[in-house]
Order: structure tokens, then sequence, then C-alpha cells
């Protein structure tokens, strides 16, 4: 997918306002119709995600929207602690300085719309048409009169080189073929000592440890999703009661070895990994023990994780927060 120019947009409040009307790049054309001109040899993968996010786009807003006490379902809380665990990390980086944040991926613009309320200066790329709006329309209220939020692909920004203090990278790399041409795009984007956060999925995650269908039944049911009409088979996943995040397309997992190799090779440096959430404990996609229990066992690992000699924990959380700095 190609864009000419990514809009870089600041916050017009409070005595951000001028900064913000000088330092704003505006794009040329940013529609869907020119998006899609642009990338007219876009592959099938990555075809089918765009339309994945795209009808799923309020479960996505809801995910994160809805209160803790509310949340009954262990995608929540993933989303949750998630939510609790990067802008820990953003907020320690920026030490109380206003940054260039570049949120890839954004979504409905749950973590954008934080960015703006921390004074940051904000710019945004998602490869679905629903969630660029949602991000915007999300944002709108704090005074941008252009879009922030563009739609962009990340193995083609379009952004200077070395242009952003800050990259957020949330949950995009599982739903590539491969890494390599992202990460080679986020660091070319990102400057010197800026810092990029990755979320990513783990292949060995306790929660799925004794559960057969993990081994055996998502295999097939992304064979399913592309075999059958896509439109079919999402009507009938966005039935399931069972429906959650990413159960189509996070088909690429990682191990905590295979992410230490790979930025081996890449402009960064790992300074912090944290683990994020370790249940629930499933067997054919069933809870086997109470949700509370559930929670508690959860977070008791969190905090083990966390004392000397047990982050080797980290190895079967359900996914972790990675914080890298640029060499």
């Amino acid at each position: 997918m190609r864009v000419r120019r990514c809009v870089q947009s600041c916050m017009s409040l409070n005595n951000f306002e001028t900064e913000n009307m000088k330092g704003r790049q505006f794009m040329n054309d940013t529609s869907p119709a020119a998006f899609n001109d642009n990338h007219g040899s876009i592959d099938t993968h990555k075809r089918n995600v765009m339309i994945f996010f795209s009808d799923t786009a309020s479960y996505w807003e809801s995910v994160y929207e809805r209160s803790l006490e509310n949340r009954c379902r262990a995608d929540e809380l993933v989303m949750h602690k998630r939510k609790s665990t990067v802008l820990k990390v953003v907020d320690e980086f920026a030490a109380s300085r206003s940054l260039s944040v570049l949120d890839i991926g954004c979504g409905p613009g749950v973590f954008l719309e934080e960015m703006v309320k921390r004074g940051h200066r904000v710019s945004a790329i998602d490869i679905s048409e629903r969630m660029v709006k949602e991000a915007n329309e999300k944002i709108e209220k704090y005074g941008f009169e252009e879009p922030v939020c563009v739609q962009g692909d990340v193995e083609d920004l379009h952004f200077p080189d070395e242009s952003q203090d800050l990259v957020l990278c949330l949950g995009v790399l599982p739903y590539l073929l491969d890494d390599s041409r992202a990460l080679d795009e986020i660091g070319r984007v990102l400057k010197k000592g800026g810092m990029t956060v990755f979320v990513l999925t783990n292949l060995l995650k306790l929660g799925n440890f004794f559960d057969p269908y993990y081994y055996c039944c998502r295999y097939w049911q992304y064979l399913w999703f592309h075999v059958l009409n896509r439109r079919r088979a999402m009507k009938r996943l966005l039935d399931s009661e069972n429906f959650g995040a990413n159960k189509v397309f996070v088909i690429r997992r990682y191990t905590l070895m295979q992410i230490h190799r790979m930025f081996k090779k890449t402009y960064f440096q790992k300074s912090m990994i944290y683990g994020n959430e370790y249940g629930p404990l499933t067997f054919w996609r069933r809870n086997y023990l109470p949700d509370k229990m559930s929670e508690r066992i959860s977070s008791g690992l969190e905090r083990l994780e966390k004392k000397q000699g047990l982050h080797w924990l980290q190895f079967i959380s359900s996914e972790w927060v990675i914080a890298c700095i640029k060499k």
C-alpha cells in the first residue's frame, strides 16, 4: 500500500498550537481509492488482513474501552494489561518531554488518543480504511484540522529518515509473513536513541499448553478461512460466541530465542521485555478454572516474574511488550 506522504500532525492544544501548525506535513492524497490504486499488487494476505480489521473495528474498540470491572473475557484482560504496560514504558521514556510519535497499526485510536493527551506530536497509519476513520474521529475533538491517521503499510513507511522519537508497533508484526522489511522501515524513520515498542505473541504460552485445539484446529481454521469465501467465513467467525482477538490472522508466533535472533540483525537494542498475562488455562478453548481464579494465578505469576531468578517465567506469558532503543 502506497501513501505519498504521511501526515506528521501535532496537537493544537495550549502552547503546542503554534509549533504544530509549523511542523505539520500533509498528505497529497489519502483517500482509500488512491491507496488501493497505488497498491494494485497488494498480496492476498494483506488484503485479507485489511478486510478482517475493517469488519471487526467495533470489536477492537470495545475490547479496549470496557472498564476493567466489566471485562469478562481473557482477551479483554490481556488488552487492558497491554495498554497499562505500554503506557508505563512510554511515560518512563518520555520523562515529561514532548515526542514525535508514530503509531503503526493504530486501530481505533486508543493509544493515539493517549499520546495526544500527553502532549506528544502524533502521526498514525493503519492498513484498514475503517480503522483509519475511527481513529481520526476519536481524536478530532482535540482540535486537529487535518487527518492524523492515514491508510498505510508498515513495510513502506512514507516518513523521512530519523523523523520519529517513538514508534508504537503493537501486535502488528505477527500479521506479516516476514519481519525484516518492516523492521528496516521502522529503524529508518526512528531517530538514533529513539524507542520502538513492539507487542509480540508467544508460541509457547502457558494458557494453551494442554489444549489440543491450539495444536490442531487453529491451523485448520486458518486454511478454512482461505478456502471458503472470506465473507462467509468471517460471518461465521463473528457469529461465534468464542470470537476473540486474533483468531484467524495471528499465524506467526514467537519464542524469546527467535526474538533475540531477530533483533540481532536490526538497528535495535532490546532495553526491556515485559511478560503480559499468563492465562486462562484452556482445554478445547474452554477455561477449566473459574475466571477469578485464572486472574489470580496470572497476576501472581506476573509478580513472581519480576523477582530475581524468576525472569524465566517470561518464556510462558501470553505475549511480550518489548521496548527497543535504536543503536
